[in-house]
């Protein structure tokens, strides 16, 4: 009778079933930035979402999920509103944090990042030039390929081109227990189709095409832990030159005085 009655509660789900792989989503690309009224926000992208509320925007075939709240937990929390599966951030490639927060409060990004166990400290690192992590997600998706996709090719073009080392969370840590506070952290923004760089690959037979493309802006700025300008490309080659910021190197490092 036992054994029957748990048989029935599990078949109508009375009782939890175990979780399958399939049931979780994997965090490729995580988006950070300010909120209103001193609070904050995270944006992750979905791509087996449900229909949600005005919070999520579909394009192509990725869903950005960017849920708010006071503090990154709850943040955290409220991802789970807006999908059927089970997030976890073990498998993080690249963190995007937006230009405004960078301004006003970094350490609280960054205190986040330290702090989350899901989050590996060596996850690359990108400062958004010109707009809100979130925007650049909205606007950074493609049809045919997927965020986290074009991100790691742009690290890879860009590490053929210059071989400079990528930011990672763990440098960013870093500068910020620096005594100044200073140093720098790759920026990436995005531009029109056909107005890219010479260090970007265009396909001419892509079917993004009039859609805006990812590409490296140099270095961001940082000193007393606030973004306080951009380094442009040649800028940021010098200071990889200088600094003998390459990967491989034993003494290569972000930190500057």
């Amino acid at each position: 009778f036992i054994i029957g009655l748990i048989l029935l509660g599990w078949g109508g789900h009375l009782i939890p079933s175990r979780v399958e792989i399939t049931d979780f989503g994997i965090i490729q690309v995580l988006g950070i930035d300010s909120g209103v009224n001193n609070g904050v926000s995270l944006s992750i992208v979905d791509e087996n979402q449900k229909n949600s509320k005005e919070d999520s925007d579909q394009v192509g075939n990725e869903n950005i999920v960017t849920t708010s709240g006071k503090s990154y937990n709850d943040c955290i929390n409220g991802l789970e509103n807006y999908s059927d599966k089970f997030f976890i951030g073990g498998h993080i490639e690249n963190i995007i944090i937006g230009e405004e927060i960078c301004k006003e409060n970094l350490v609280r990004a960054i205190d986040f990042i330290s702090k989350a166990s899901e989050i590996r400290l060596n996850s690359n690192m990108f400062i958004t030039k010109g707009s809100s992590a979130s925007q650049f997600m909205q606007q950074g998706t493609s049809k045919e390929y997927s965020m986290s996709s074009r991100i790691n090719n742009i690290n890879l073009t860009d590490q053929i081109l210059t071989e400079e080392k990528n930011t990672e969370a763990s440098d960013v840590i870093n500068i910020l227990l620096s005594d100044n506070k200073c140093g720098v952290i790759q920026a990436i923004e995005l531009v029109e189709n056909g107005k890219a760089s010479n260090r970007e690959f265009i396909l001419s037979t892509s079917k993004d095409e009039g859609k805006k493309i990812i590409q490296y802006a140099g270095y961001a700025l940082i000193k007393d832990a606030k973004l306080i300008d951009y380094l442009n490309i040649d800028a940021s080659s010098g200071y990889d030159l200088i600094k003998n910021n390459y990967i491989g190197s034993p003494n290569a490092n972000t930190k500057i005085s």
